[in-house]
């Protein structure tokens, strides 16, 4: 994965929103505070010190999300939280934690939007991806 990583950005002061990245990879370290990562204004990953949630806005057939809603999970204790995205996919790993979660995702249009505590940190490659026909 790292042999695909290219430009790099992280947040500045708990943000950082990037626009046209269909294919990155990152890494989000808490601080212990909650933060909320939304991906193509129809995917929200959310964290607040307890839990742990994926939710699609949109939630018809022809949506992001082709029909699935909200999933979650109790994680009260988050140090690391890693996120890797490509045109149709998103899969979310917990550090030290065997739990995990994969979905596939369809947007209209690619953008990150990180907001977090201002001691949290959002470190994002973009990856060399080619999009499928």
């Amino acid at each position: 994965l790292e042999q695909k990583r290219g430009a790099y950005h992280t947040s500045d002061a708990g943000h950082l929103k990037l626009q046209g990245i269909p294919c990155f990879d990152a890494l989000i370290t808490p601080q212990g505070k909650p933060f909320t990562v939304m991906l193509a204004d129809q995917f929200t990953i959310n964290w607040d010190t307890n839990t742990l949630s994926l939710e699609f806005d949109n939630t018809d057939k022809e949506g992001a999300g082709a029909g699935r809603t909200k999933r979650s999970e109790v994680v009260s204790d988050l140090e690391e939280l890693h996120i890797v995205a490509d045109y149709s996919s998103v899969e979310i790993f917990i550090k030290d934690s065997s739990l995990s979660f994969t979905t596939r995702y369809y947007p209209d249009q690619y953008w990150v939007d990180f907001v977090g505590d201002p001691t949290s940190v959002l470190k994002l490659w973009e990856l060399n991806c080619t999009q499928p026909q």
